[in-house]
């Protein structure tokens, strides 16, 4: 989501700044249409969250998983 007052003057989240950055770069490099690129950009989102949470679990790739 954005804030802003005046027209021109548009405030927007980090994380909405890099997710609009990866759909521009997927559309440029890839040909991808706005669609295609929101996809990708939801299922790269979705892999992190995974990640993250495999991660605080203490199960991330190249852990040991907790002993019993």
């Amino acid at each position: 989501s954005c804030a802003g007052g005046a027209v021109g003057h548009w405030r927007f989240a980090s994380a909405e700044l890099v997710r609009a950055r990866r759909m521009a770069a997927l559309e440029r490099d890839f040909d991808a249409n706005e669609e295609l690129a929101a996809l990708v950009a939801d299922l790269i989102d979705e892999v992190q969250r995974l990640r993250a949470q495999l991660q605080s679990a203490g199960l991330a790739a190249g852990q040991s998983p907790p002993g019993p």
